[in-house]
């Protein structure tokens, strides 16, 4: 009997080490599969070399841009790039089914003047102002920000008409203008250029 159980109990060890040996072998086999269909990184991969991302590149060319003057009168900023109007402040109030929820928006016509000496695009100079309402005294301000480009058929209007993404052409004038979405539609808007200085404030 003890014979028996001996060889009973080395049979099921003997099974239990086969059956492991075998899922060994084929974990092994599958990273093999896997490293010969996936090439292998190198630090290139990784690098600051590497190629940019377009939105890379825009961030490049927003950073170089820069507002050093702001007429009152004109609402007119003047910079590195050339002049920015804004020739009209709306806001948009859109009210929802049950008349309670009130979205608000703020919608600036501009005219744009490139006197640089390379193309330019008012979606860029826009990134060079900082637009903000004060939540309160406990609460920090928070930066505006424009609506996506698919949300402009919404007001019944042309995305393309805006001229945001349009490769203006130095000495060259074009018209357009932005919405931006509203944090609140009874704060002011508080007007910055990028180094933080607040221009202007406008109210509904």
């Amino acid at each position: 009997m003890n014979n028996k159980r001996n060889l009973s109990g080395q049979s099921i060890i003997i099974a239990i080490l086969s059956t492991l040996v075998v899922a060994l072998l084929a974990l092994l086999l599958f990273n093999r599969l896997m490293e010969k269909k996936s090439p292998a990184l190198t630090s290139n991969d990784f690098s600051d070399s590497a190629v940019k991302s377009a939105s890379q590149e825009t961030s490049a060319t927003q950073s170089s841009l820069n507002v050093t003057e702001f007429d009152l009168t004109t609402k007119t900023f003047t910079g590195n790039f050339g002049k920015l109007t804004l020739k009209n402040i709306t806001t948009i109030t859109e009210t929802h089914d049950d008349d309670v929820k009130k979205d608000a928006y703020l919608k600036l016509d501009f005219s744009l003047t490139n006197t640089s000496a390379g193309d330019l695009s008012a979606q860029d100079v826009f990134y060079a102002l900082i637009l903000q309402q004060d939540e309160g005294i406990f609460e920090k301000a928070e930066r505006l920000e424009p609506i996506d480009r698919d949300d402009y058929v919404e007001f019944s209007l042309d995305e393309m008409a805006t001229h945001l993404t349009v490769a203006v052409k130095p000495n060259t004038t074009i018209e357009g203008f932005i919405i931006y979405d509203l944090e609140s539609n009874t704060k002011p808007v508080q007007f910055s250029v990028t180094n933080g200085e607040k221009v202007f404030e406008f109210n509904r």
